[in-house]
């Protein structure tokens, strides 16, 4: 992703300073199934990835 403030995004997620933000990946959250055409529901089937939270958090910067 380009086009983020590094400087900001250090301070408004709590980051320490003696952590660097390298990069930014946008994460959506899953909609409504029933809003889609029913073309594209028939898509929507559940993931056999790994679930996003066990990767990621939201919010700031964990105290450590």
């Amino acid at each position: 992703m380009a086009g983020f403030d590094y400087d900001r995004a250090q301070a408004e997620l709590g980051i320490p300073a003696d952590w660097d933000v390298q990069c930014m990946v946008a994460i959506g959250r899953p909609g409504d199934p029933a809003l889609l055409p029913e073309r594209l529901q028939a898509r929507e089937v559940p993931s056999l990835r790994r679930p996003v939270g066990e990767s990621v958090f939201e919010g700031g910067f964990p105290a450590s």
